[in-house]
């Protein structure tokens, strides 16, 4: 299995990396903009692929929203305006698949 690289910056598209300062705080930073990602320190575990994987992920792309705004009006709400339990679990696994056909390779 692979490890998980880097994906370019989604501002400028430039290269990112793990970085740390020597208080043992961790993040992903833009090589070209600086552009960063939330930090996380080092205790015990290599906080680099939770790092990494925060990093790579993306809002989806507009098509996705827009089903899913879809999926969003159809749902049946009960007296409060709350998805039923049948809908909201249903919706769960809709996001789930739409989620799994969008993932960065």
């Amino acid at each position: 299995m692979s490890e998980e690289r880097e994906l370019p910056c989604p501002f400028c598209g430039g290269e990112a990396s793990v970085n740390g300062g020597d208080d043992g705080r961790m993040f992903v930073e833009c090589n070209d903009c600086a552009a960063s990602s939330m930090c996380a320190l080092s205790v015990k575990d290599d906080p680099g692929p939770m790092l990494i994987a925060a990093w790579n992920r993306r809002t989806p792309p507009p098509e996705v929203r827009r089903v899913c705004e879809e999926i969003e009006e159809q749902i049946e709400r009960d007296e409060n305006g709350l998805p039923t339990t049948i809908e909201a679990e249903r919706y769960c696994r809709w996001l789930a698949e739409l989620e799994g056909a969008f993932k960065h390779e």
